[in-house]
């Protein structure tokens, strides 16, 4: 009997592992448009949020997500911050960007830690959450409150919020795939902020995610944060242009260009 519980136990561990990382390849597949294998990252207890710089008296940016904006497994100056960052300065903006992001955090985990991440004093904040409540098979509804919170919270401290959303593909065994597509249009016009629709379009193509900008971890590769870099910058000088315009602050202002709208 005792070998028969052993054996069903070593089984259902092995099974609900296996499970996992079809799970897990499937959000992937629904996140960047392609099926890819490996495992995701998952958030436990001991992961710490990051120490928070301060800007000084330059434009404040801070990126307020999950592993996609972390870029965690990338040399720092390949990561999605210091990359963002690099081309605002090129293109003429006075700026920081903070990495206020934790590999494997859900929404909840962001609301957990939110207060940290407004007591930075930014001027703008990227909010980018989904993918790990999708994988842990959080209700879209839920994530739709946490994301409202999260905004409203940052704009009832005046920081304006560029909210980062991801369009799914048809992934039938992920429960609430369909409901995300219209989660973050719904929580962008609710709370009258601007909203890129798809963080990870810049790194695919027609038939997903470009191969060289997938690393194995299912993360994208430096090729692959540099892409979203130059999709999502265009979404960020806009945000900043308005900041500016609202203090109306000359020693601020940048002489970049607008980007076509």
């Amino acid at each position: 009997m005792k070998a028969e519980k052993s054996f069903l136990a070593r089984a259902t561990s092995k099974y609900r592992s296996v499970f996992a990382r079809r799970k897990a390849a499937a959000i992937s597949a629904v996140i960047f448009g392609a099926a890819v294998s490996g495992t995701a990252a998952v958030r436990g207890v001991s992961v710490a949020p990051p120490a928070l710089d301060s800007c000084g008296d330059a434009l404040c940016v801070i990126a307020f997500g999950d592993s996609l904006m972390a870029s965690s497994d990338l040399p720092p100056d390949d990561g999605f911050t210091r990359g963002l960052e690099k081309k605002l300065l090129a293109d003429g903006y006075r700026v920081r960007v903070i990495n206020a992001s934790v590999a494997g955090d859900t929404s909840a985990h962001g609301l957990e830690r939110l207060d940290a991440a407004v007591g930075a004093h930014a001027d703008l904040a990227i909010v980018e959450f989904g993918a790990n409540d999708l994988l842990k098979g959080v209700e879209m509804s839920v994530l739709h409150q946490n994301l409202g919170k999260i905004v409203a919270r940052f704009q009832a401290e005046g920081v304006r919020v560029l909210l980062a959303g991801f369009h799914v593909i048809d992934a039938p065994m992920i429960p609430h795939y369909l409901e995300l597509n219209a989660v973050y249009p719904e929580v962008a016009a609710e709370s009258g902020v601007e909203l890129h629709p798809n963080f990870v379009r810049g790194m695919t193509g027609e038939h997903g995610p470009l191969p060289s900008c997938m690393g194995v971890t299912n993360h994208p590769t430096a090729l692959g944060v540099a892409k979203i870099v130059e999709d999502v910058a265009p979404f960020v000088e806009r945000e900043l242009r308005l900041v500016k315009r609202a203090r109306n602050d000359p020693a601020r202002l940048s002489t970049a260009p607008a980007p076509q709208e």
